[in-house]
């Protein structure tokens, strides 16, 4: 039951990133990444950067989510959510997304190797998770209207 239940407050954190991103695809990147950060900060606790990293590593995801629906290219529904996510994530943070990231010759390995090991793309999420949780804390502490 804890298993079930821990699964679902994952996929439902998942999916709302996932959605806050698709909002705000079009926006500026100083206004995506605002955007993101209002959004994130909605999470239950604070945020942490594995938390980042579990949402936009999409080798890991593409494992997560390979048994479920699939469409007519046998490529899994929700990982194409999870490709987009990881797009517009990228794009307002300022690291390679998944598809950027494969398209580079210069760099080996796992994409998720690029998300941790990489010490520029490390502090960028670190600097947005700094920023989410202090959102956050000012949201918390805001005078509550009745």
């Amino acid at each position: 039951m804890i298993y079930i239940m821990k699964t679902i407050v994952k996929q439902t954190f998942l999916i709302g990133c996932i959605l806050a991103g698709s909002f705000y695809s079009f926006a500026a990147p100083g206004e995506a990444q605002l955007a993101l950060i209002e959004r994130w900060a909605q999470s239950p606790r604070p945020l942490t950067v594995a938390d980042v990293i579990r949402v936009i590593d999409l080798d890991f995801l593409y494992e997560e989510c390979r048994d479920g629906l699939t469409d007519s290219d046998k490529m899994p529904v929700l990982f194409k959510e999870y490709q987009s996510a990881n797009e517009e994530f990228c794009q307002a943070v300022g690291i390679l997304s998944y598809d950027q990231f494969r398209q580079q010759t210069e760099i080996r390995g796992p994409y998720g190797h690029y998300l941790i090991r990489n010490q520029e793309v490390v502090k960028r999420i670190q600097d947005f998770v700094n920023d989410c949780n202090q959102y956050r804390t000012q949201l918390q502490q805001a005078p509550q209207e009745d």
